[in-house]
């Protein structure tokens, strides 16, 4: 009798938690919103070229006008759009990701993963991550798709508008440390 409610217990107990552990696992590692997208350990933040179709993404100065709206569609995949149009990671290996129209396909879909404070950007359709050509922090570089790797070439900030002007503040966290007037109004 003991232990017909002893499993009885242990079974009621299973059927309580296991529908909790899979909401919290699903739960979105972003919300759905607006923000933008800073390179690591800078002050650039991605930019659309223009919302003309297959316009390249590149980095620009500081710029919190420069706003994606990342939508969660499911296991920490989000469409990035600015205005009307997505975020595309098309091509293949080294290819540019581009700006197109909406046409619900994987290459407009993009998985976030944590990688400490910060994010890599996956394409949901080639498996290749955002990032910054030759890992030059400059204005106008273009951002393309490569092999996952660990270099902070693929590391970005993704934070509100209102969020700090440097991504992932000065190496040894003093403000002197950034350049020109950089001056962060709080560190992430």
């Amino acid at each position: 009798m003991l232990k017909m409610m002893m499993f009885n217990t242990i079974a009621f107990i299973s059927s309580v938690l296991s529908p909790l552990a899979l909401a919290v696992a699903a739960e979105p590692i972003l919300s759905n919103g607006i923000y933008i997208i800073q390179m690591s350990n800078s002050d650039m933040t991605a930019a659309a070229t223009s919302e003309a179709g297959n316009s390249p993404m590149i980095l620009w100065p500081y710029r919190p006008s420069a706003t994606w709206a990342f939508q969660h569609v499911g296991n920490n995949v989000y469409t990035i759009r600015t205005n009307s149009t997505l975020l595309s990671g098309s091509g293949g290996e080294g290819s540019s990701a581009t700006i197109t129209r909406a046409n619900k396909s994987d290459e407009q879909k993009w998985k976030l993963k944590r990688v400490g404070a910060m994010y890599q950007i996956i394409n949901q359709k080639t498996g290749l991550a955002l990032t910054l050509n030759n890992g030059k922090r400059v204005k106008g570089s273009k951002l393309r798709t490569e092999q996952v790797n660990t270099e902070d070439a693929q590391l970005f900030c993704i934070q509100k508008p209102s969020g700090p002007r440097y991504c992932g503040g000065p190496p040894s966290g003093r403000q002197d440390d950034l350049p020109g007037d950089h001056k962060p109004t709080r560190y992430s």
